[in-house]
């Protein structure tokens, strides 16, 4: 009994110390008011399997093992992710019960009023100690972060910290990402047309480098620039051709840079990914369906080193309908040339990376998004 009392009045203590640091302007860590924060940690201690012992903290910021959540450090930082270690002090049968997670914002403001935030949660709980992976973050940004439990509708919240994401390497003014690929291709952060890597951007029929009226996605005679005819009966290419019963046959198979989107409109070294480049993609790196911001996507991280690229779930844009959006839809520079089943009328299809697969069946009239590549 005696040892209880003793423990209650550690965590009580624990708890008045966390309520002084949070009334500092600098480093405000609780947004609960102490009478109902202080009843909920009585209603903690007064468990009878409360006597376990609480080991002290052995942490980067040399935390005292009387507050109830440490804040530890941020670590493995690239320019898109990192992860936070912390450390709790409850009792371990109170540990199942708990939401253990970190919050993150570029504001330090917004963390402290815990508006705006982004919160990151994790199970991942050894003895006392906890790691949170955060990603999809901003490059070459300071981000505020602090630790926090959930314990039956209480909060309590670790110091607020900081660290700040790597920059990252410019070609003509436009941001990449080398994911140590055998054949040392560049990818672009952000789609051709976006200011964002968790935007879509613009939308390009295969071969064209303009974007245009969403009605004329999927027109050949008015909306295509390689294409006349209405129908399949009357349909003829002008250009990326191989069989003359669709058109004049030139015989090329990848497209020229002035008929790129990406070398058009992001200029330097920058262009389309051919179908061999996408498939490298696919095979060298791990994916993971994410959602950043509500914008749903693919985390695409490197086996060789800790940097990743985003690619937003996007549409195609194909009259009368469009593609879904959760899994998105990305041109190569490819003419779809292995394709037996469609022999007959391949040369009107192009290769586009769709859900981490290669579709060799996508007409070239659709609108769909660039990613920029480069050596």
């Amino acid at each position: 009994m005696v040892k209880k009392i003793l423990f209650a009045a550690l965590l009580l203590a624990a708890l008045s110390i966390g309520f002084i640091a949070c009334d500092n302007d600098d480093d405000p860590r609780l947004d609960n008011d102490k009478e109902n924060a202080e009843n909920n940690i009585e209603n903690v201690v007064d468990d009878d399997s409360t006597e376990d012992n609480i080991e002290g903290e052995e942490d980067y910021y040399s935390c005292d093992s009387i507050e109830i959540v440490c804040t530890g450090k941020a670590y493995d930082i690239t320019n898109y992710k990192a992860k936070i270690d912390a450390t709790i002090h409850i009792p371990t049968t109170l540990m199942g019960q708990c939401v253990l997670g970190v919050q993150v914002s570029s504001s330090k403001e917004d963390l402290i009023a815990h508006e705006n935030v982004i919160s990151f949660t994790t199970e991942n709980l050894t003895g006392n100690n906890f790691i949170v992976p955060i990603y999809l973050l901003d490059f070459n940004t300071t981000y505020y972060y602090c630790a926090y439990v959930y314990l039956n509708g209480v909060y309590h919240y670790g110091l607020i910290r900081e660290f700040k994401t790597l920059d990252l390497n410019y070609e003509n003014g436009y941001a990449y990402v080398d994911l140590g690929l055998p054949s040392g291709l560049k990818w672009a952060v952000c789609n051709v047309g976006a200011d964002s890597f968790n935007k879509k951007g613009d939308f390009f029929a295969w071969g064209e480098v303009e974007t245009k009226d969403r009605s004329l996605y999927g027109e050949w005679e008015e909306g295509y620039k390689w294409g006349t005819g209405t129908s399949s009966s009357d349909r003829r290419l002008k250009k990326y051709n191989l069989d003359d019963k669709y058109g004049y046959i030139d015989n090329k198979t990848v497209l020229e840079l002035a008929d790129d989107a990406a070398a058009v409109n992001m200029g330097g070294n920058w262009r389309m990914p051919t179908k061999d480049e996408m498939q490298e993609l696919i095979d060298e790196c791990s994916w993971k369906q994410v959602n950043k911001d509500g914008i749903k996507g693919y985390e695409v991280n490197s086996k060789t080193n800790d940097l990743s690229i985003f690619l937003p779930a996007t549409d195609c844009l194909y009259t009368p309908s469009s593609g879904s959006s959760s899994v998105g839809y990305y041109w190569s520079s490819s003419l779809s040339i292995d394709n037996t089943s469609y022999s007959s009328s391949y040369s009107s299809y192009a290769n586009v990376l769709k859900d981490r697969e290669i579709e060799t069946i996508f007409s070239r009239v659709t609108g769909c998004n660039v990613r920029g590549v480069f050596k």
